[in-house]
């Protein structure tokens, strides 16, 4: 059988297409429901999805994503890809939460993930399911830990004028930007989220400098206390805690002191789910 799986957070897809001869990796725009509009989802599929595959082909569809978190969310989704892939009768769209419990726990291992990409999000995995979730608002009304929040620690403190002259002045030549007109251009962005995100390369950059380190240290604190200790409440017995995204595994020795701080050890963190789901899909056939 030849299987698409799709692991999407806002920012970007990551595919892995599998078939009898092999499984071939590949990463297209993020195809969160709830930012983009039907013809701009079907538009990302169309035009970058086809260049890699033979979309008549896929016999199978499983698709973690972003924002699938509601039957109605779910519902405008696989109507796209039913209209996209109209010879593929199997199609399994899942939360990205779900993605990542599986991606990081075999069957029948219980414990908490946790999403710290573009967006964050975090949920109680039972060794079958995700039964709990907490978090995953959106950059408007949550979202902490995540890359976009990061970014909006920044700029508020490149906005109020507060970062030392040495990296204000280093993130107007990464942003070309001045602090006083940040703001303005900020909201018009058509995805202010994916610029604030892509921030996350200057604090990488800089973060030996105490005012970023600051920052990174602020919104790690800020997902443990809105996020994460809600589901230590429900679930104190099972101390096992995974992390899946780039913002979570690029700044782990900062993340690991924040939760030793909160006598939370980390037992695992990797950068992207989709190489974890392929091989558990060619090994046990669990999704």
């Amino acid at each position: 059988m030849n299987i698409l799986i799709g692991d999407s957070g806002s920012t970007k897809t990551d595919w892995a297409y599998i078939t009898k001869q092999d499984a071939k990796f590949f990463t297209t725009n993020g195809l969160n429901p709830n930012h983009l509009t039907e013809d701009k989802i079907k538009d990302i599929l169309f035009t970058e999805l086809r260049k890699q595959i033979e979309l008549s082909k896929v016999e199978k569809i499983v698709f973690y994503g972003a924002g699938l978190g509601n039957e109605n969310a779910k519902c405008f989704l696989h109507n796209i890809f039913t209209q996209i892939f109209n010879n593929t009768l199997n199609i399994v769209l899942e939360h990205d939460v779900s993605g990542a419990a599986h991606a990081l726990y075999a069957r029948n291992e219980s414990g908490i993930v946790c999403i710290l990409g573009t967006g964050s999000i975090a949920g109680y995995f039972d060794g079958q399911n995700v039964v709990k979730t907490a978090g995953g608002l959106g950059y408007l009304l949550g979202d902490e830990g995540s890359g976009t929040y990061l970014g909006k620690l920044l700029v508020k403190e490149y906005a109020q004028q507060k970062l030392p002259k040495h990296l204000e002045t280093a993130l107007y030549t990464h942003i070309q930007v001045k602090s006083t007109e940040i703001l303005h251009f900020l909201y018009k962005q058509p995805h202010p989220n994916h610029f604030l995100a892509q921030l996350t390369h200057f604090l990488i950059a800089h973060k030996e400098n105490k005012p970023v380190k600051n920052i990174i240290y602020t919104a790690f604190e800020d997902f443990y206390s809105y996020t994460l200790s809600y589901l230590l409440s429900l679930y104190p017995d099972d101390k096992t805690i995974r992390f899946v995204g780039s913002v979570g595994y690029l700044f782990q020795d900062e993340l690991k002191k924040v939760m030793q701080k909160h006598g939370i050890v980390i037992d695992k963190i990797i950068q992207k789910p989709i190489y974890g789901l392929a091989e558990n899909y060619k090994t046990a056939g669990i999704l």
